[in-house]
């Protein structure tokens, strides 16, 4: 695929907005979503990544080590330290390569159409006094 593999995506729209939305959804879901879009970027795996864009060593390091604006490295997460064991590879956001969601399609939709009581969240803090 020329774009890339995009079977991540970072969501970038507010936390905050995103939870009141869809708790006031869940209340009533005939109500329209006060959200026009969902503003996701896509991420892909690190090794596939440096595969698709073609780098050289010097400029894969300042990948990995976030010093070239267009890319945010996100260093993989063990299964034991995930949240639903699945654990997450290495990886790699290109800020040139984003798309939205209108926030009454999709999976968002589907969450409260179906009942979810909560809104599913896979996060990590490279903050050791961050709560988990």
């Amino acid at each position: 695929m020329a774009v890339g593999d995009v079977s991540f995506a970072v969501i970038l729209t507010p936390d905050c907005d995103l939870f009141q939305d869809f708790k006031a959804l869940s209340v009533n879901q005939v109500r329209e979503s006060k959200l026009l879009s969902i503003l996701l970027f896509g991420a892909e795996d690190a090794v596939n990544a440096r595969k698709r864009l073609e780098i050289s060593s010097r400029l894969w390091s300042k990948v990995t080590t976030n010093q070239m604006e267009q890319f945010h490295y996100l260093g993989g997460i063990g299964a034991d330290d995930e949240m639903l064991n699945g654990g997450m590879p290495d990886l790699v956001v290109d800020f040139k390569r984003y798309f939205g969601n209108y926030a009454l399609d999709g999976p968002y939709r589907g969450l409260v159409e179906n009942g979810a009581e909560r809104m599913p969240r896979d996060c990590r803090s490279d903050q050791p006094d961050f709560p988990r």
